[in-house]
């Protein structure tokens, strides 16, 4: 199966997390709670697996750093923005690759000319 046949709700559902995370300003160690759910999600999607992403989506939902607030507030990071940009770019790319189908620029120049 290719992500060109993923079911319309785990797609619309999984861009609608993804892009809620660009959203999210969560601390250090909340990231470190959602890094490794994301690497799964990407995993998935390379994978095609329906099930994985779709289990990949409901974990990182629970992960919202808006479901249980914070105790107190971390100071801020002086690598906060980079990081933040390297995040945004990643998610940004799974976004586009999950629109795309997963077909890369080059397949989709191809499918163009014809």
């Amino acid at each position: 199966m290719s992500l060109d046949e993923l079911d319309a709700d785990i797609r619309s559902d999984t861009v609608d997390i993804i892009e809620e995370i660009a959203k999210w300003r969560p601390s250090a160690q909340q990231w470190s709670r959602i890094e490794p759910i994301l690497d799964r999600l990407e995993k998935a999607l390379l994978e095609s697996d329906q099930e994985k992403i779709q289990a990949a989506v409901v974990e990182l939902e629970l992960a919202s750093p808006f479901r249980v607030p914070p105790v107190r507030r971390p100071e801020p990071d002086k690598n906060a923005e980079r990081e933040l940009a390297e995040r945004q770019d990643r998610l940004d790319r799974m976004v586009h690759k999950i629109s795309d189908g997963g077909r890369d620029d080059d397949q989709r120049r191809d499918q163009g000319r014809r």
